[in-house]
């Protein structure tokens, strides 16, 4: 039920007025705080990671727990706009071993199916989809091993270490993105907002990912300056297409089983609200 609002042109003074009286001060009661609130939640390893964990120092572990109500209407409350800031939330809630910042953004999807997988463990969350075989709606239970992964090759983690030539000769190195580069790109889009050259935010990404280019170190407005004036098309694809190559992470689509015509089909993953909030069959 709605409460009636008090507009300041209903206030009438006299009628606010109250007897008064001494009233002994409470006692002081310290609020808990993050380092003094008891997590009793537990904490399990994730064993897979698109990286396998060899981008990361020697001996990192990360572990979360499942997701707590709060946390799944967040999610619920996803849209285009907000969905990364929620999602980062949800990482600094549920994750350990490891600072948020420092997680390859490889990784970060997957851990989010992870979460998601760990919480509805009971059968009869299914998800809806439009099956391909029977062209109808069916519906599928979501499980972890039906997700798609690429995992980081040897090759790549040796080119992650020295140099590759582009077609125009020119040599780069460059590195994975983390979580920390994505919020340096929302930050550096954000204050360039105004700018000029009218940043895509895609090129923005590789442009962090480069860190050199012949040998020598350059800001994020001159490597995408050269991105986008230095490069001609066919050299700027060859590279977007060695990065994607030597990257790892999830395959936009994932495999499951029609519960109505048993065929096999691929469907595009379910990082929507109802994914994460499905409805119970009762």
């Amino acid at each position: 039920m709605n409460k009636k609002s008090v507009k300041m042109e209903d206030w009438n003074p006299d009628e606010e007025k109250q007897p008064t009286k001494t009233i002994p001060e409470a006692p002081i009661i310290d609020q808990p705080t993050k380092e003094t609130v008891k997590d009793d939640s537990i904490y399990d390893v994730i064993e897979e990671l698109p990286t396998d964990y060899r981008l990361y120092p020697e001996g990192t572990v990360i572990k979360a727990r499942s997701l707590m109500v709060t946390e799944v209407k967040m999610l619920a409350g996803m849209t285009e706009h907000n969905a990364n800031d929620i999602v980062d939330t949800i990482l600094q809630r549920t994750v350990q071993g490891i600072d948020i910042n420092d997680i390859y953004t490889a990784d970060k999807l997957y851990i989010m199916f992870w979460l998601r997988a760990n919480t509805y463990k009971e059968s009869g969350y299914n998800v809806k989809f439009e099956c391909s075989e029977c062209n109808t709606e069916s519906e599928y239970a979501f499980e972890l091993n039906q997700l798609n992964i690429k995992t980081i090759t040897d090759e790549a983690l040796e080119f992650l270490n020295k140099p590759f030539t582009l077609p125009n000769k020119d040599k780069i190195t460059f590195s994975l993105l983390t979580v920390g580069d994505e919020k340096q790109n929302e930050k550096f889009l954000k204050d360039n907002k105004t700018s000029l050259m009218n940043f895509d935010h895609e090129i923005v990404a590789i442009c962090r990912m480069i860190h050199t280019i012949n040998g020598e170190k350059l800001g994020m407005i001159a490597k995408y300056e050269y991105c986008t004036t230095k490069l001609n098309p066919s050299n700027y694809s060859y590279l977007e297409s060695y990065l994607e190559d030597k990257g790892a992470g999830l395959e936009p689509t994932i495999n499951v089983v029609c519960q109505k015509c048993g065929g096999a089909s691929d469907t595009m993953l379910p990082f929507r609200p109802d994914f994460f909030f499905p409805k119970i069959r009762i």
